[in-house]
């Protein structure tokens, strides 16, 4: 209790005891013509008791006792013969004074005990609270800055505080944050600066500052003391959320590294195979070059470079796309011309399987990037080439809704578990096996990446109502609204 609520409560405390003997003798005037019965010492007795409870209440023991004493000394000099004076004539008015004030002191006592425990668990209550609701605050928040400034805001309502700073030591550079973040204006009397270490395991690892006028008590020092627990405890465990995000990065791309190699090895072994074989063929000249064993031959080499240069393509083409830099240059592009063209330039991989293609003579055209958008119509259909039985169709459809450009690309392979249908689209994921099938397992991975860059979507999803068969669906954004008119012609 400070200085300034004890004055206070002394001056209330004489104001009372001075009002309710102005109005008790009032009555003895009124009712009795100024003379003191002998019954009416209860009622005197009970309303300085009243007074006496209503201080200790409001203010406590302290108070409690100065108002106790002050009634005594009130009901003695004012309503105990001879008036006016602290003498006392008669022994049983002696023994009603003492009893009076041992019951006055008493009283003010057990009430201030009563009040101080009432008071003190609704503290327990309103802190227990304030904790559970900051400990679930902080359960859920994944960022450093994010935690310290909600404890900060809490801690600074909690105390009244001008200012809360939390600093935490870091390897690198501290992480510090206050609130309010803006600059304050401090009042004119000195402040006090309280400093509560953050303790863990590994020693301190920052500290609490508190700028307020007034000192911390013992409760409020203990509350603190919780919320550097807890402080504590959330930049552990952000760090260790944070180390084992790491942690998954690193495997990740230990992982995606191990795929990468031993797919590209895997690919590599075959033409570069064919490649030397076709060389060494021709440098030794066991093979007539002009011959037809020497022009299939020069073929084969043919198709391995260009198998190389897809690979290599691919490569890039997957950097690109993590690195967010596969920017289509969007153009109004005729989808038909897109789609029949890249279906010319796969005829050598198309000729064990029959395409059909199905697209109106006035389909409108389309904003998007002509050579990207080819080269995802060619990655789902090369791999339907890989995928479908031979001499089996493969289905290139493109359908235009309110907004969107749908093209799908169907054909007669076996149909995809569910629970593999959202990770196709993968980086290097494969479900068949990799030395059954020839492929780095990049294009599906390639599509994707190209068909988020337009603003559509891609999916897979099976025939349900075959036993085989499955279509490969995406959308582009249909922008007709933004379609320049052509000029007319004169």
């Amino acid at each position: 209790m400070t200085n300034r609520i004890r004055w206070q409560g002394a001056a209330i405390t004489f104001l009372c005891i001075v009002a309710s003997t102005t109005i008790l003798k009032l009555m003895l005037i009124i009712f009795t013509g100024n003379a003191i019965p002998v019954n009416v010492d209860l009622l005197i007795v009970l309303v300085y008791l009243l007074v006496i409870n209503f201080v200790t209440h409001i203010f406590g023991i302290p108070t409690g006792l100065v108002a106790a004493l002050q009634a005594f000394l009130t009901y003695n000099y004012f309503f105990i013969e001879p008036v006016g004076t602290f003498h006392v004539s008669r022994s049983s008015d002696i023994l009603v004074l003492l009893v009076f004030l041992v019951f006055a002191v008493l009283n003010s006592q057990w009430l201030g005990q009563a009040r101080a425990q009432q008071l003190q668990a609704e503290y327990r209550e309103r802190d227990t609270t304030m904790l559970y609701e900051t400990s679930l605050a902080l359960s859920s928040i994944y960022h450093l800055d994010e935690a310290l400034i909600n404890i900060a805001k809490r801690v600074q309502s909690f105390l009244r505080a001008n200012r809360v700073e939390i600093v935490i030591h870091n390897a690198q550079l501290n992480t510090v944050v206050s609130y309010p973040s803006a600059l304050v204006v401090l009042p004119t009397k000195p402040i006090a600066l309280h400093t509560i270490d953050l303790l863990s395991s590994q020693g301190v690892i920052g500290k609490i500052k508190i700028d307020r006028a007034m000192r911390l008590n013992a409760d409020e020092h203990r509350l603190v003391q919780t919320f550097a627990g807890l402080t504590t405890l959330a930049v552990e465990r952000i760090r260790a959320m944070q180390a084992e995000a790491k942690t998954r990065v690193l495997e990740e791309s230990d992982r995606l590294k191990s795929a990468l190699l031993s797919s590209v090895s895997h690919e590599l072994r075959t033409p570069i195979a064919a490649i030397q074989a076709g060389t060494e063929s021709l440098h030794h000249q066991f093979i007539d070059p002009h011959s037809p064993q020497g022009k299939d031959l020069i073929a084969n080499m043919d198709d391995a470079v260009r198998h190389l240069s897809k690979l290599v393509n691919n490569l890039l083409d997957m950097s690109r796309i993590e690195a967010g830099a596969l920017k289509p240059m969007n153009e109004w592009a005729d989808l038909s011309e897109v789609i029949y063209g890249t279906v010319a330039r796969l005829r050598s991989e198309l000729i064990t399987h029959q395409v059909s293609i199905a697209i109106s003579n006035d389909f409108p055209l389309v904003f998007c990037d002509p050579i990207q958008i080819g080269q995802v119509i060619s990655n789902l259909v090369s791999n339907s080439v890989k995928y479908a039985p031979i001499h089996t169709p493969i289905d290139i459809t493109a359908e235009l809704t309110q907004d969107w450009v749908l093209i799908q690309v169907s054909n007669a392979s076996e149909h995809i578990p569910v629970a593999y249908l959202d990770r196709i689209f993968d980086k290097f994921f494969r479900v068949t096996h990799a030395d059954r099938v020839l492929g780095t397992g990049l294009g599906l991975s390639i599509c994707k990446g190209i068909v988020e860059a337009h603003g559509g979507k891609i999916w897979v999803h099976n025939h349900m109502q075959q036993a085989t068969g499955l279509t490969f669906a995406f959308t582009l954004p249909y922008l007709a609204h933004q379609m320049t008119p052509l000029p007319e012609l004169e």
